[in-house]
This record gives C-alpha cells, structure tokens and sequence, in this order.
C-alpha cells in the first residue's frame, strides 16, 4: 500500500468535509488515528483517504454514523457484508418510506391550502 502524507486539510477537501469532521470520526473510531513520523508529521495512506471517502458516501446516502460503524469492519471483507448489508439496508428503506409517506400528506396539505381561494 502507498505511503504518502499530505496535510489533513488535502485529506479533508478529499473528502469534502472539514478537518474537524475528520478528528471527530479518529475520535469516535470511525477512522484510524494517521501514522507518525519522525519529524512528527503525520502519514496517511490511500486506505485512510477510502475509508474517510466510503464514511461520506455512506452519510450523503443517509446512513447514520452507528450503522456505518456497523459495516466498516465489514467493508474490507465483503464475503461477510451481504446479511448485516440487508439488514441495515432493510431498516434505513422503512425510514425513507415512512418519510415519503409523511412528505406525501404535506403535500395534499399544502396543495389544500393553495388552492381556497384567498381570504381578504
């Protein structure tokens, strides 16, 4: 695996987050803490930079940070991924259709209101 460092603000713009966003997810064991090096910079390495990138997609879908801990270890062995997948799929699914169903009725309200005619 390559080795190169760049600066956690490369790493962050990767990523499309802030640093702080990043330190939060070392904090929080989403992602490892960077290697040291001699000179006391900090070292990080492509599977760093996939795993911040795999962490993002998984928050724009929608994921939250616990069901995203729950697939990382299985991300990097994916004979394992298929039932745990399903299964936080099939809950996060319900989440999105109970939102459509919730969007859906303030939609026929608001088309309700507009269209009474207006009241002065």
């Amino acid at each position: 695996m390559k080795q190169y460092s760049d600066s956690i603000d490369q790493i962050a713009r990767i990523g499309n987050c802030t640093v702080d966003t990043i330190r939060y997810y070392e904090q929080n064991g989403l992602m490892p803490s960077p290697q040291r090096i001699e000179n006391n910079e900090l070292l990080y390495n492509e599977r760093y930079q996939e795993q911040l990138l795999y962490i993002r997609h998984n928050r724009e879908l929608g994921f939250s940070l616990n069901d995203i801990r729950e697939l990382l270890p299985l991300a990097y062995a994916p004979e394992k991924l298929h039932p745990v997948t399903k299964e936080i799929a099939r809950k996060h699914l319900e989440t999105i259709e109970d939102k459509i169903v919730q969007l859906e009725k303030m939609k026929k309200e608001f088309q309700r209101i507009l269209s009474e005619p207006s009241k002065r």
